[in-house]
């Protein structure tokens, strides 16, 4: 898949500081997100979750019911666990078009996934800006309001913890 061929190239690639790729959400994301947290250059990162395209024959509501979990449940452990392998990323932007994400916040380990995310971003040692983009459907309602039960709690503790540095901008936007 063209996922396997860019993370191959990736692997080669020493001197790499900034990049923006669109890659399918699929389970294949962790060994790309593997080698991504290994290259100590990168200090902008720019990826647009896409629908695999064996899903296109699928109706965009068999779309949303694949895509919703592989969203919670892979691209955003795979956007936590490059953080917290790779302490240079000054700037992240995250795409993902959640037109096709149901919002069940009923999912308790979703929940946690989210808060999770979170509590990374704030304690990342030199992230500055993550924008999590949704495109022209509303951001899903938990990545919002997770984020506004937590802020306050993580931004003290950020102040805390990085007294002489200011907090990441965390932008949920979806225009």
């Amino acid at each position: 898949s063209f996922l396997s061929f860019l993370t191959t190239g990736l692997r080669h690639n020493t001197s790499l500081q900034q990049l923006k790729v669109s890659i399918p959400l699929n389970k294949e994301i962790r060994t790309f997100v593997n080698v991504i947290s290994q290259k100590s250059n990168l200090t902008e990162l720019e990826v647009n979750f896409n629908p695999d395209q064996s899903y296109s024959n699928c109706s965009e509501e068999e779309i949303k019911q694949i895509m919703t979990p592989l969203f919670y449940e892979q691209g955003l452990p795979a956007v936590t666990n490059l953080l917290q392998l790779h302490t240079t990323i000054r700037l992240l932007r995250i795409e993902c078009t959640c037109r096709y994400i149901n919002d069940d916040s009923s999912q308790h380990n979703w929940i946690e996934l989210v808060q999770h995310l979170y509590e990374i971003i704030f304690i990342h040692p030199s992230l500055e800006y993550i924008e999590i983009y949704t495109g022209l459907a509303p951001t899903p309602p938990l990545l919002v309001y997770t984020l506004k039960d937590q802020k306050k709690t993580l931004i003290d503790r950020h102040r805390k913890e990085q007294p002489h540095r200011p907090h990441p901008i965390v932008n949920l936007k979806n225009s």
